[in-house]
This record gives C-alpha cells, structure tokens and sequence, in this order.
C-alpha cells in the first residue's frame, strides 16, 4: 500500500480512535459540545452506556484499521484497510442521514471517502 493511503488509513484510524476515547470517558460538557446532546440526556446512564457501546464499536474500528494496516500479511493489507475504512465510510453515510449532516460528513466520511479512494487508485 502506498504512502498516501497508509497516512489517510492511519488518520481515520486516530479518528476512530479518538471518538472512542470520547464516547467513552468524555465528560457531559465535552460530549454536548462534541455531539449537541443535552446535558439532561447525557446525565441519564442508558445514554452513557449506549455511548461507551457506541465507543468501543469505534475503537474496534479504528484498531482493526491499524491491525489491517500494519499487521496482516503484505497480500492482506490492501483489503483488510479497505473492508475497514469502508465501515467508517457507511458509518458516516448513516451519520449524515440521521444526526448533524454537515459535520459528520466532514469529520468521519470525507477522510474515510479519500483513504478509500487512495487504497483503490494505489496513491
């Protein structure tokens, strides 16, 4: 895999990575600001539960995307990344469709969209 699409991989990756970190142990302020929930939403526990859920989803993405980058055999890498970025791809497509369509296009599909783009044109 290319230069270009291994940063874009590793980029959505971090992403991923970083949603989790949030969803999980971000506090309600970071997470209204984040996700424009409300406070009295976010204070409820079946809300933060679904979050941390909803995290860990993310960081299983954005591990599988590094394991699939750095760690599956050379004949592997180029599917194993494209199978994941195009998760974080249908996830952002979702996103759009049913909550803030701007942002998420922006922060989750559009990188996702160039790492896919790259992996399939060998950039």
């Amino acid at each position: 895999m290319q230069i270009g699409a291994t940063i874009l991989v590793i980029l959505v990756a971090v992403e991923a990575i970083l949603f989790m970190i949030l969803e999980i142990w971000g506090s309600t302020e970071m997470l209204k600001k984040a996700f424009g929930m409300s406070s009295e939403f976010l204070k409820q526990s079946e809300a933060r539960v679904a979050l941390a859920n909803q995290g860990i989803y993310n960081g299983f993405i954005g591990g599988g995307l590094l394991f699939a980058r750095f760690d599956f055999p050379v004949n592997a890498q180029v599917i194993g990344s494209l199978l994941f970025t195009s998760f974080v791809v249908l996830a952002g497509i979702f996103g759009m469709a049913t909550i803030r369509r701007k942002s998420v296009f922006w922060i989750q599909a559009f990188p996702a969209i160039l790492a896919v783009l790259a992996i399939l044109f060998n950039f």
